[in-house]
């Protein structure tokens, strides 16, 4: 009786010892997968910023350079949404060309490149009817010129958006795998654990009925 009680302590021991050493390694899991996905956000916001600094270079060829980078970390990192991201600068130069295009030959560039400066607020904030018709207005010419009729670039062509890896083989995506592995060792054990302990009191209970 004795030696059998002592391999009960032993084994009961046993079972405690990997609760615990699943509990821990659950948390430690959880707590490096978090810190592993945080690092691909913060990496891929810096690279963001980069792609928005090379927008304001205006240079086309450095800001597909940046959107490149950007593009290809994101497609192989989880957790890195990078939102949209506005190239500002790059469109305000289309605009600016087309505006340039849209002046009608009989006015002075001079007067008018003034004229079109003064009614910026009206085109970023009322759109471009506004703010031909503020410059016509400025330089003395009729709306019904070819001022109204230039094209404008289309806002949504100057805007970058990618969409992130749903899972990716780095820290991020291995931690976050061992991490589920984990979790359903830890359930297995704990279903297996009760329905253990159900059976063994349902035995209990049938010898107890039959003495």
């Amino acid at each position: 009786m004795k030696i059998s009680g002592g391999v009960m302590v032993i084994r009961r021991s046993e079972h405690w010892v990997i609760w615990l050493l699943l509990v821990i390694s659950l948390a430690g899991l959880a707590v490096a997968s978090a810190f592993f996905l945080r690092q691909n956000n913060l990496n891929m916001v810096k690279l963001r910023d980069e792609l928005a600094q090379a927008d304001k270079s205006g240079k086309v060829e450095v800001v597909n350079q940046a959107a490149r980078k950007l593009q290809r970390y994101v497609a192989g990192h989880m957790n890195t949404t990078t939102g949209r991201v506005a190239l500002q600068t790059l469109y305000n130069q289309a605009a600016q060309k087309a505006l340039e295009e849209a002046k009608p030959a009989e006015v002075d560039s001079s007067g008018y490149n003034l004229a079109a400066n003064a009614c910026r607020s009206q085109l970023t904030s009322y759109g471009y009817q506004s703010w031909a018709s503020c410059v016509a207005n400025r330089v003395g010419i009729r709306q019904t010129t070819e001022l109204a009729g230039a094209t404008m670039p289309d806002p949504d062509l100057y805007y970058v958006e990618y969409a992130p890896a749903r899972w990716s083989p780095d820290f991020a995506g291995i931690t976050l795998v061992l991490l589920i592995v984990n979790a359903i060792i830890l359930i297995i054990k704990l279903v297996s654990m009760i329905v253990g302990a159900i059976r063994q009191r349902l035995r209990r209970s049938t010898l107890a009925n039959s003495s």
